[in-house]
Parts: structure tokens; C-alpha cells; sequence
């Protein structure tokens, strides 16, 4: 397989996993908008509701991923201190088991960028990213000091 055709395939699976963080994040919002909408409306859940209005898209995960889960966050504290419904307790099932695909596809999207960076940085590969003008690209908080240093190491 000519290295080229290594970027090719490294390059399709990144944009596989971008996707799929696209559609878990509309996901998440789905489930927030859902949660807020069966609590009692107040000033606090309407001011929520105004941040979710927003539009996910692939250029921008690293933030929503930040609003999303701050907003989560938010959500829950406010949720301690009332009375919940089982609504709400399927809902908050729901969160869990979306918590733990996001952090799956997030370790799937950083592997690949790992692998990635991996050709663009070691020789003979750099020479072809070099021709075809491919750049690093960053990794998904949180695992990025980690995943550098793997990459310095190997």
C-alpha cells in the first residue's frame, strides 16, 4: 500500500469519526432540550434553552462539545434540588449511555489522529504530506499532552 493511499484511509476514518461526533452531539442537545422541556418552566431553564440554540457542525465540535456538556452540567445541579419524574430518569439513563459513546468516539477520533500525525511528522511519509500540503490536526481535549508525547516517544 503506497503512502498515499495510508492517508487516504486514515483521512476517510477520521471523517467517519467526525461524523459520528456530530450526530452524537445533536444528540445530546436533543436529550437536553428534551429534559428542560419536561421541568417546569423558569428564568433558569429558559436561559438553558437560549443556549442551546445553536447549530453543531463539524468546524466547530471542540466548542459545542464544551457547551454541551457545561450545559449537562447545569442542568444536573439544577436537577438535585427538584423532585424528578421518571420522565426524567429515563432521560438521565439516556445521558449516561450517550456520555459513554461520546468518549468512545472521541478515543476513536484521537487514535486516528495519532496515526495521522504519525505520517505527516515521521520520514518517508512527511514527504507527501509536504507535496499534498497535509497538517497536523488536533486532538480532542483532554488527551492532547498524552497523545503528543506518545507520538515524540514513538
Amino acid at each position: 500500500m503506497t503512502i498515499y493511499n495510508k492517508f487516504q484511509i486514515i483521512i476517510i476514518k477520521i471523517n467517519k469519526a467526525e461524523n459520528n461526533l456530530d450526530s452524537l452531539f445533536n444528540k445530546r442537545k436533543v436529550l437536553l432540550l428534551r429534559m428542560i422541556s419536561s421541568i417546569e418552566e423558569n428564568d433558569e431553564l429558559e436561559q438553558m434553552k437560549n443556549d442551546l440554540d445553536f447549530d453543531i457542525v463539524l468546524e466547530n465540535h471542540f466548542e459545542a462539545k464544551k457547551t454541551l456538556f457545561r450545559l449537562s452540567n447545569e442542568l444536573f445541579n439544577y436537577l438535585e434540588g427538584i423532585t424528578k419524574t421518571k420522565e426524567i430518569d429515563e432521560l438521565s439513563i439516556d445521558f449516561e449511555r450517550n456520555d459513554l459513546e461520546i468518549d468512545s468516539a472521541i478515543s476513536y477520533y484521537n487514535d486516528q489522529v495519532v496515526n495521522y500525525n504519525r505520517l505527516v511528522q515521521c520520514f518517508p511519509s512527511n514527504l507527501v504530506s509536504l507535496i499534498f500540503h497535509y497538517q497536523k490536526k488536533s486532538f480532542y481535549e483532554g488527551e492532547t499532552k498524552e497523545i503528543d508525547e506518545i507520538i515524540v516517544r514513538s
